[in-house]
């Protein structure tokens, strides 16, 4: 693989299939450090930078073969050169949950996460419809005596209340189920516990 020029800022995200050390393998059979020889070399020659990221170490899940534990490892990296590390020094990576794929998804950000949700859009659920109260709720909490502004502001506070309190809010429910699901996969004992693979399938 040639590089651009250092010059240029870029970066490249994804799964390289390829690991650099015996350090970003678990289970399998044993490392053979011939493995990733030109990868590392790639790396190193032309003065390029393996963006850590935070989450589950390994992001490939493996198959589980005859007298081997399961094998894990870190297939999925951004790999960057300095120009574009300088440009982007803000910038940060998270292994995500991994749900149906054996691969874990990459999330980068440029910039610093904003986690404000004061200024995010009011957005309609569909899976609303599914609840058999939500259709009296819309009858009872939408006025037509008033113009339809006021009336979106106040049925837009109104069915907030009601996704938070009654429905249950889908955005919440998610972050727990992902956040348990990344617990799972972080933990040591997670490629061989077969608890914790249960649960992640339940999960």
């Amino acid at each position: 693989m040639i590089a651009p020029p250092p010059e240029t800022p870029w970066a490249i995200a994804g799964d390289f299939n390829e690991i650099i050390d015996a350090t970003e393998k678990t289970g399998g059979a044993p490392y053979d450090p011939n493995r990733g020889r030109a990868f590392k070399e790639w790396i190193f020659n032309n003065s390029l930078i393996d963006v850590q990221a935070d989450g589950p170490k390994f992001t490939w899940y493996g198959p589980k073969l005859q007298h081997y534990d399961r094998v894990l490892e870190r297939l999925d990296r951004v790999i960057c050169n300095e120009t574009w590390r300088t440009t982007f020094h803000e910038a940060t990576v998270s292994v995500i949950s991994r749900v149906y794929s054996d691969h874990h998804p990459l999330l980068l950000f440029l910039h610093k996460k904003n986690n404000d949700i004061r200024n995010r859009p009011f957005r309609f659920e569909e899976a609303w419809f599914t609840h058999d109260k939500f259709h009296s709720f819309v009858k009872d909490n939408w006025n037509n005596n008033i113009s339809w502004h006021n009336n979106m502001i106040d049925f837009t506070h109104r069915i907030k209340t009601w996704n938070n309190d009654v429905f249950g809010h889908i955005g919440k429910k998610k972050r727990i189920i992902l956040n348990r699901l990344r617990g799972i996969q972080k933990a040591p004992s997670y490629p061989n516990n077969i608890f914790l693979q249960n649960l992640e399938n339940t999960l």
